[in-house]
């Protein structure tokens, strides 16, 4: 019985996990705006009925996959702060490991924001939306331990405001992640790419906490 359980519940698993992958693909490729639960249901070869089975709304199906890169952004966090000794190290060391992030694999990061943006302050509820707000809080923290450490440890400068410079860092990266590519080519001049630009505005926050 117990081995009819576990299968039952694998099955589900991947029913669930494929539905994901798939919304994943058209919402990186048309958008969460332009992409229908009717759509998701048709690539994925479940019936509508199925894909609502697992997923009550659109808003729960994108929130899955933004949690993957909410996972994907603490592992980053984590990995990248291990075996740097004083604060401002391990947020150099993460900020050089988000610099990469935005290189190689945009979509998440603009699926994190947009998940901040539409989703994180509304009273929609559902088991990802509540995951998805534990992990921002748990990254939330970890920021604030470590700038924590780089006062303690003499790295970071003993007179800043830590919920403030939390909540400025937060609000750099979405903002960056979330400008329109048309409005950021608007104001452009020197033929400068965005990926420059993102660099060194992660880099000219540092200096300015840096002791």
């Amino acid at each position: 019985m117990r081995c009819l359980t576990d299968r039952i519940k694998r099955e589900k698993e991947r029913k669930r996990q494929e539905i994901i992958d798939v919304a994943e693909k058209l919402f990186f490729s048309e958008g969460f705006k332009d992409t229908s639960m009717d759509e998701i249901a048709q690539k994925s070869e479940f019936s509508k009925r199925t894909v609502y089975k697992y997923f009550d709304s659109k808003e729960e199906l994108y929130s899955a996959i933004a949690l993957r890169g909410l996972e994907l952004f603490q592992k980053i966090i984590v990995e990248s702060s291990q075996n740097k000794n004083t604060g401002l190290e391990k947020l150099e060391s993460i900020a050089c490991s988000l610099i990469n992030l935005k290189k190689t694999n945009i979509n998440y990061a603009k699926v994190i924001t947009y998940f901040l943006n539409q989703v994180f302050d509304t009273d929609t509820n559902g088991v990802f939306i509540k995951l998805c707000k534990e992990k921002v809080i748990t990254i939330r923290v970890l920021i604030n331990n470590y700038l924590n450490q780089g006062i303690e440890d003499g790295s970071i400068k003993n007179n800043i405001d830590i919920p403030k410079t939390v909540m400025s860092i937060q609000t750099i990266l979405v903002g960056m992640y979330m400008i329109n590519d048309n409005l950021y080519n608007y104001f452009m001049t020197n033929n400068i790419s965005f990926n420059e630009i993102f660099e060194y505005n992660i880099n000219l926050m540092l200096g300015l906490i840096k002791s």
